[in-house]
């Protein structure tokens, strides 16, 4: 109960954390005995994600370390984590190579006997968590784990491992936006003839398929100059390419760029003078925007005055009506919504924590303090009725404000590219210029790569 609680109130705060969430299925997810696996690159905020898109419960195996006091036994365990002590840890702790393997036996038995009872675990085989865009060498636990159960109960449990691929933006940024890519789950089945001829070929071929596997599901990036190259690419090709299916299915954010990095790979390999002539027209090109604070959202759609003019006054007179309510919300959301920002920053200077920890610290904030001002409204009215429409408004007019300050902001925005527009009349013309060039050059590139894969 306990698990399915916090399960509920982890989709909830992920849907207020994130912008978006979006999730693409190969295939159905198992809802039997499963090991699923992902790639780890924002800590604690993984396994929330990844938990929430299954029915049953997921079990996490976690540092052994951390389970060090009775309490945290109790806590973690209700929390589904299953202590595990990996090699480091046993040689940080000074034990001996037979002490090691008999912990790493233990382990592994334990997992057996789980998986045994129709349990499903979660797994990290990369082992650490680092907010890149690719997955680093992933450990062969995993498949000694599932290939070691099925071995123990003759290939009947019907396990497979289920490949899940986390893709943010922003891993460390409220409101960013995070794109989960699940796989065909890979039967263990199928690798029944081959472990029993040979363990340990078995237990390196499904590994290295497990790792196929994910990062089919992800964005991955060579070098941090690959990786801003493809970005400043999309944010123009997607604004006049994506078609208007992948934009209603929102995959615009995920696969489409994976084509355009598959795309930028073989023209940097086969026609790098080709490639690099873009992308100096492209820098040049951002560096004029970063200049005047633009950006190319801007110019890809520029608005006329009159429309510019009555978008604005209407949402102007929207927000007028709207500003008690606005009000109302700031002023009974600001504390538990600005602290969480307060308390990542104070414990940690890594990006890869300070996403799950403002989002469990938020959690904390707003139950505390909306608790608080629940029970005073009911203190001082002592009426049911008044403390309800309270209770109610708090989370509405908590979203109104946020909605409320973005639409300010953009209000402001778009009276001051307004002034760029008309005093800087001949800059803006001619970065037009050099974005129609570029798109040019980006739509004969895209005719070009489309003829080599007929």
């Amino acid at each position: 109960m306990f698990y399915f609680l916090l399960k509920l109130l982890i989709r909830t705060a992920l849907s207020v954390f994130f912008r978006e969430l979006k999730v693409s299925y190969k295939g159905s997810l198992p809802n039997n005995t499963t090991i699923v696996v992902a790639n780890h690159p924002n800590t604690f905020m993984d396994p929330f994600i990844v938990a929430s898109l299954f029915k049953q419960p997921l079990y996490f195996l976690a540092k052994g370390a951390l389970f060090n006091s009775a309490f945290k036994r109790w806590f973690l365990g209700n929390m589904n984590m299953i202590p595990i002590f990996r090699a480091q840890d046993l040689q940080e702790a000074n034990s001996t190579p037979e002490q090691m393997k008999v912990q790493n036996q233990a382990v592994f038995q334990q997992c057996f006997d789980f998986l045994k009872k129709k349990g499903s675990l979660l797994i990290f085989p990369e082992g650490t968590s680092v907010s890149e865009r690719r997955l680093r060498d992933i450990k062969s636990g995993t498949a000694r784990i599932a290939l070691g159960a099925e071995a123990d109960n003759n290939f009947e449990l019907g396990l497979c491992i289920q490949p899940v691929g986390l893709n943010y933006t922003n891993s460390h940024r409220f409101r960013s936006r995070v794109f989960v890519s699940c796989a065909e789950p890979i039967s263990l089945k199928n690798y029944q003839s081959l472990y029993e001829v040979d363990p340990s070929l078995a237990i390196k071929k499904l590994t290295e398929d497990t790792r196929l596997a994910l990062e089919n599901e992800m964005l991955i990036v060579n070098s941090p100059e690959e990786d801003l190259a493809v970005q400043q690419i999309e944010k123009i090709y997607k604004a006049a390419f994506a078609t208007k299916k992948q934009k209603e299915m929102g995959t615009e954010g995920f696969l489409l760029t994976q084509e355009i990095l598959k795309a930028y790979r073989y023209f940097n390999a086969n026609e790098p003078e080709r490639t690099q002539v873009l992308r100096q027209k492209i820098q040049r090109y951002f560096g004029a925007l970063d200049r005047l604070k633009l950006k190319d959202s801007t110019l890809a759609e520029p608005e006329g005055d009159a429309q510019l003019w009555s978008d604005t006054l209407k949402s102007s007179f929207l927000l007028i009506i709207g500003f008690p309510l606005y009000l109302f919300g700031l002023v009974n959301n600001y504390l538990p919504y600005i602290l969480p920002s307060y308390m990542a920053n104070w414990l940690t200077k890594e990006k890869e924590y300070t996403a799950p920890i403002m989002m469990s610290s938020g959690i904390l904030s707003f139950s505390i303090f909306y608790a608080l001002q629940i029970w005073l409204c009911h203190y001082l009215l002592e009426n049911f009725i008044y403390t309800l429409i309270y209770s109610t408004l708090l989370p509405l007019t908590a979203f109104w404000a946020m909605y409320y300050t973005a639409r300010w902001q953009s209000i402001y925005k778009r009276i001051t590219l307004w002034g760029i527009f008309y005093s800087k009349s001949t800059l803006i013309s001619q970065l037009l210029a050099q974005r129609q060039d570029i798109l040019q050059h980006l739509a004969q590139a895209r005719s070009d790569y489309e003829k080599l894969n007929l």
